[in-house]
């Protein structure tokens, strides 16, 4: 079975992609431009995520991408697509594949909260700040940011 999906987000810095795979402990792949998935669309999914309604990506066209990210523990890979100067991620959620867990209500496993507060810090260090993190007791993160 193949439910190849998308999650509708902002990703546009790939040096923030790759810090905040590895604040996740997954692998970046970089220039990689196939990414694991169950490997032959069968028709048998056409949920709202679904990558071809959600991001008009061709059936034939699952698989390909421009980068890919590994996720310990999971056969199949996430694919990034880049298109109009976002990454959109793609990845087949089967559960045979290990990343079924991957979904928008947690932010496709926490991904999107590691990208924001990576990209935070490489803003802010750009801008001449020096930023500092605080993780609080229910999960979120603050970033502190004083001149340096």
């Amino acid at each position: 079975m193949s439910h190849v999906v998308t999650i509708k987000c902002e990703l546009r810095d790939l040096a923030a992609i790759e810090a905040a795979c590895k604040r996740l402990g997954w692998t970046f792949k970089r220039g990689q431009n196939k990414f694991e998935w169950y490997g032959t669309w069968v028709g048998d999914y056409s949920g709202q995520d679904a990558a071809y309604i959600a991001a008009d990506i061709k059936p034939e066209d699952y698989g390909k991408c421009d980068h890919a990210i590994g996720v310990p523990g999971a056969k199949y890979e996430i694919g990034l697509i880049a298109r109009e100067g976002k990454f959109l991620p793609v990845f087949d959620n089967w559960s045979s594949g290990g990343l079924k867990g991957l979904t928008a209500a947690n932010g496709l496993g926490g991904f999107i909260q590691a990208y924001s507060v990576e990209k935070s810090k490489n803003e802010l260090r750009r801008k001449g700040y020096s930023p500092v993190e605080q993780t609080r007791a229910d999960g979120s993160i603050v970033i502190t940011a004083t001149a340096v």
